[in-house]
């Protein structure tokens, strides 16, 4: 039964790093939650990741392989498409989940009052040699998604880890990725791009587990020369000069 009606569908896009996605493929399979399926998207051929993942000998675990490069929005997307499960929740392939991470979501979104509930939950920030639980403040009543995010209320509130919204922490319902899919063209800011675009939505809603102990694992790797080390829009964009927001 659980594999033929999964309640939650995991995407996790991948190319070419099959050591660190071996990682966040394990994480998902061990979830208290049984009833997923675990999608790994790969983003073009990538022969070693094929194999590595192989040799797991879960039938959860279903692998895909897209013809061309299509970015990470791309690879999403078409992670999506071929999702069973009515909920969707996204993995970056060098992040990992604690356990109960889909449990607690899932029993939060079943709570919800709104059709298509966007449930978020803190992480823990892992470094090289150190590590933080972000965000430290969750939307509060009242507060827009864009104030909580890029607004400074005080000098107590440090800027970054303040508002957080990352892919790895984002579970929702596929109809409404399915109508609002991610941007293709973004090299990095996916998730907050497609949650700013999401909350302006009818029926959508954008809530924090209430638990306060984080569920998930961000690696954030020092000196690795990724694109998402930088902290600027500009980068966000190919070939694109100008941004707005509202």
């Amino acid at each position: 039964m659980e594999l033929d009606h999964p309640l939650v569908s995991v995407i996790i896009p991948t190319f070419k790093r099959p050591h660190l996605v071996d990682r966040a493929v394990q994480s998902a399979l061990k979830q208290t939650l049984g009833a997923i399926e675990v999608i790994v998207v790969m983003d073009g051929p990538d022969e070693a990741t094929l194999q590595a993942l192989r040799g797991i000998g879960d039938p959860r675990l279903r692998l895909t392989t897209l013809p061309l490069h299509a970015g990470q929005g791309g690879a999403l997307n078409a992670g999506v498409a071929q999702a069973r499960g009515k909920w969707i929740a996204c993995l970056d392939d060098d992040d990992e989940w604690l356990p109960q991470k889909l449990e607690v979501q899932l029993r939060t979104a079943q709570g919800s009052h709104h059709l298509h509930p966007v449930i978020l939950c803190r992480v823990v920030a892992r470094t090289q040699s150190e590590e933080f639980v972000w965000p430290q403040f969750t939307l509060r009543a009242g507060e827009t998604l864009s104030e909580y995010l890029f607004c400074l209320k005080s000098l107590k509130r440090p800027l970054f880890g303040k508002g957080l919204i990352q892919t790895s922490m984002i579970l929702t319902t596929k109809e409404l990725l399915q109508t609002l899919p991610f941007t293709c063209n973004l090299v990095r800011h996916l998730d907050t791009d497609w949650v700013l675009r999401a909350c302006k939505q009818k029926s959508v809603s954008i809530e924090f587990v209430p638990e306060p102990k984080p569920l998930v694992i961000w690696h954030i790797e020092s000196n690795s020369g990724r694109i998402s080390t930088h902290h600027d829009w500009r980068f966000s964009f190919h070939g694109v000069k100008r941004i707005g927001i509202s």
